[in-house]
């Protein structure tokens, strides 16, 4: 074998193995940025439906307690319960499409039969449409009150804001449904945690493939060297 193809055997090992080495940590990288950005995403879009239903929810019972105070607020009141109810079912579906689990979707539901109700009170309706109002929203599908439950205020008023502590609490700790491509659901699954270890798995590989590119230097420095004395 000649020095030349000796010189390109020598120079073929370590030239592969920074090589692959560069490709694997550029692939690392992007993957990291994409699990990154897609995080980023996830934790923007559980703020931003917690920050909607605490509005939805919370102008309509302050809305309520205003207008039952005083009277005459009663058509504003009217035109924030239209308002909440339809950015309510908004919510809902939005909630219904974003997670598997129903569970913030039902508590959620929950929370609005009891503005409904808490409405209805408010707006000084006679005692046969309140009547109907909580048959209606009764039981664990609406508001998870008893009719009797949904007469007495402390109840209600319990009810409301530990549903809606609830079900901002399911909002973030429910896992959200997955979509994209298998690489992408794989992605979105990682925890910091996971995706850490996973680097200083791939971090590994290429530092024991680099080490082994030591010997082939060497022998092509001895071979250099031997053809320039020679």
């Amino acid at each position: 074998m000649s020095f030349q193809e000796e010189l390109v055997e020598a120079a073929i090992g370590p030239a592969v193995t920074v090589l692959l080495g560069t490709v694997l940590i550029g692939s690392v990288a992007a993957l990291y940025r994409q699990w990154d950005l897609d995080r980023r995403a996830a934790q923007q879009l559980r703020r931003d439906l917690i920050d909607d239903m605490t509005r939805t929810a919370g102008s309509l019972w302050m809305q309520s307690a205003v207008s039952e105070r005083e009277p005459e607020t009663r058509a504003a009141l009217t035109r924030r319960y239209m308002h909440s109810r339809v950015q309510g079912e908004v919510i809902e579906t939005r909630l219904r499409s974003h997670y598997d689990s129903d569970t913030p979707s039902r508590l959620w539901h929950a929370v609005m039969d009891v503005l409904t109700v808490r409405y209805f009170v408010a707006r000084g309706s006679t005692e046969d449409t309140l009547t109907a109002i909580r048959d209606a929203n009764k039981g664990d599908e609406h508001s998870g009150l008893s009719s009797d439950e949904l007469q007495n205020r402390d109840t209600v008023e319990r009810a409301y804001k530990e549903g809606l502590r609830r079900a901002s609490v399911a909002v973030l700790d429910e896992p959200l449904r997955l979509t994209g491509t298998p690489v992408e659901r794989w992605l979105r699954q990682r925890t910091p945690r996971d995706f850490a270890v996973f680097v200083a798995v791939v971090l590994a590989v290429v530092v024991l493939a680099l080490i082994g590119v030591l010997p082939w230097a060497a022998a092509l420095i001895r071979q250099v060297t031997d053809a320039g004395s020679s």
